[in-house]
């Protein structure tokens, strides 16, 4: 199941609270699988439509597990996604060194 039903990058945040690296790019790729496999039982279409809630979400959660595998802010990531994911990746950040993130981070 979905952990933002919704297709909220903030609910889905919430939950990463306290886990590791590992476990967030592990729950964000079973979460852009889930997505994609329920969309496809109910519109039998294999993605979402370009630019849909649905498309949108799977591309933050991409970016998401980019950020948190190359130590670094992937191109393309808004101010709002950098908001969004802000408060996992300074939790992230107290425990694990991951890359350069924490010295942009403590710029934002």
């Amino acid at each position: 199941m979905l952990l933002s039903a919704k297709y909220n990058l903030g609910e889905f945040c919430n939950h990463m609270r306290n886990k590791d690296p590992m476990e967030v790019m592990d729950a964000a790729c079973v979460e852009i699988y889930t997505a994609r496999e329920l969309h496809k039982k109910k519109t039998t279409q294999s993605d979402f439509r370009k630019g849909s809630k649905g498309a949108e979400y799977c591309e933050d959660l991409q970016r998401l597990v980019s950020l948190v595998m190359s130590g670094s802010v992937p191109s393309g990531c808004s101010g709002d996604f950098m908001k969004t994911v802000k408060p996992p990746i300074e939790d992230l950040l107290t425990r694990y060194r991951i890359g350069n993130l924490k010295e942009f981070f403590a710029q934002l």
